[in-house]
């Protein structure tokens, strides 16, 4: 591009007027300023509003010397539309013109007496039809206090024209916030901070769109921290059986309850039931044991402890506990040992009792185990009495192998090997030591339903 001289002789000597002054300028490189994707789509088609005005910025810095000139055609007017055309500084043209009726219009660019572009620029105005007015999105009805609701107004199969939005209420108006997402559509959004009922007035070209106004409500914002979860169906549980936990969201406002439980490869059976005062009862049935995740979530939060963890055990199996030790043997008075340990790894979530029956008053019963997560107990009685004891070990109320335990406690070692020998002599002989007020001593029991295994 540029000024190209061109000399043309004769015999020698310039024809008249050489050198020519040749400009060579580049119509493609005409700029818009904003982009054309701001004014027309891809087919060139430009989104024109009755009665209002259009204004177009080009850029001739990259063309060459040239000068820009337009005209503007519309079907339903007699020859060209007026426009105003200025060159408002050496590379700046701006273009202003005003459609005055509906119809098709169609608009040629050039620049030194050619194209700008491939095609020319074609726009219609139609003809307004409100009820084509489409409006989505739940800020239609409902919103709450302090959180930002939306919806979207979509007049592209409406007609030209543009929505004005108004939201009232009793107590205070609301501003409500406009923003253009596409040929004539608008995504307008709004922050309450008062609760009540308020009235939305949407409309189009200066008339009220269909279903305005609408009535929206708005509700206090809902606090999931404030939801109370309780019960036993937090944190343990045995396949195949129900969980239950209570949940109460009185204090937390409106919202939608929601629970989840993933085992480590099956989803648990999961169910809310509603009470109808702000209080639910939780239900959950595992498929398998094993670490179980439980996901509460109130208006989509989490509730406070959620998620929580959950020790899925196997049902109990009383065939799987041992138990060992003097405290279940025979032995001497003076120096017998009534310790034994009970091993439960294996057996299942269940419940651990011991109780011992023997002379009355003769005895205690104490078990206790080294850490929370041991699964072995020990046990000790104290006898202070001979006599016949009977040691009953019961896992979940079923008896482990070998109970009842029968244990002969006596004075002497020549004693303790008659009994050895011959233990029916000794239940003739001893019988009556227990025969008269003889019962249940004092029972131990220990709860495992919250190991894992």
């Amino acid at each position: 591009m540029g000024t190209f001289k061109v000399n043309i002789q004769w015999n020698g000597r310039n024809v008249n007027g050489a050198p020519f002054d040749a400009k060579i300028i580049d119509p493609r490189k005409v700029k818009v300023l904003g982009g054309w994707e701001s004014f027309v789509d891809s087919n060139f088609n430009m989104n024109l509003t009755l009665k209002e005005e259009k204004v177009i910025r080009f850029d001739t810095s990259e063309a060459g010397q040239g000068v820009l000139s337009a005209d503007i055609k519309g079907d339903s007017v007699t020859g060209l539309i007026p426009y105003d055309l200025t060159n408002a500084s050496k590379n700046l043209w701006i273009l202003k013109f005003t459609p005055p009726v509906q119809g098709d219009y169609i608009m040629n660019i050039t620049f030194g007496e050619c194209l700008i572009n491939t095609k020319p620029i074609r726009g219609s105005i139609k003809s307004i039809d409100h009820a084509k007015v489409i409006l989505t999105g739940k800020g239609l009805q409902t919103a709450k206090v302090k959180e930002q609701a939306e919806f979207v107004i979509d007049g592209a199969n409406a007609g030209p024209g543009q929505p004005f939005v108004k939201l009232t209420g009793v107590k205070n108006d609301i501003a409500v916030s406009m923003k253009p997402i596409d040929n004539l559509s608008y995504i307008c959004t709004y922050r309450p901070t008062i609760a009540g009922a308020y009235l939305l007035d949407i409309t189009w070209s200066d008339r009220q769109v269909q279903g305005s106004p609408f009535k929206i409500t708005v509700l206090n914002s809902s606090d999931a921290a404030k939801v109370i979860c309780t019960g036993e169906g937090l944190k343990t549980g045995i396949i195949g059986k129900e969980i239950k936990s209570t949940i109460d969201t009185r204090h937390a406002g409106p919202g939608e309850l929601t629970a989840s439980c993933d085992g480590p490869s099956i989803a648990a059976y999961v169910e809310i039931f509603d009470h109808r005062d702000g209080k639910y009862t939780l239900t959950v049935q595992p498929q398998e044991p094993g670490k179980h995740i439980l996901n509460i979530q109130f208006d989509g939060e989490h509730v406070k402890g959620s998620p929580y963890s959950l020790k899925i055990m196997g049902p109990p199996d009383a065939s799987k506990v041992r138990v060992h030790g003097s405290g279940v043997e025979n032995g001497i008075l003076a120096k017998f040992k009534s310790n034994f340990r009970v091993e439960t790894q294996g057996a299942g979530a269940g419940q651990l009792t011991v109780r011992v029956r023997g002379p009355k008053g003769a005895f205690n019963v104490e078990m206790h185990r080294d850490t929370l997560k041991d699964r072995a107990i020990e046990c000790r009685y104290c006898p202070s009495e001979i006599g016949h004891y009977i040691v009953n070990v019961k896992w979940s109320e079923q008896h482990v192998p070998g109970s009842p335990f029968h244990v002969h406690i006596v004075d002497t070692q020549r004693d303790l090997e008659k009994i050895t020998a011959d233990n029916n002599a000794y239940t003739r002989n001893y019988g009556n030591m227990y025969s008269n007020g003889s019962g249940f001593g004092e029972g131990a029991t220990m709860d495992f339903n919250s190991w894992i295994h």
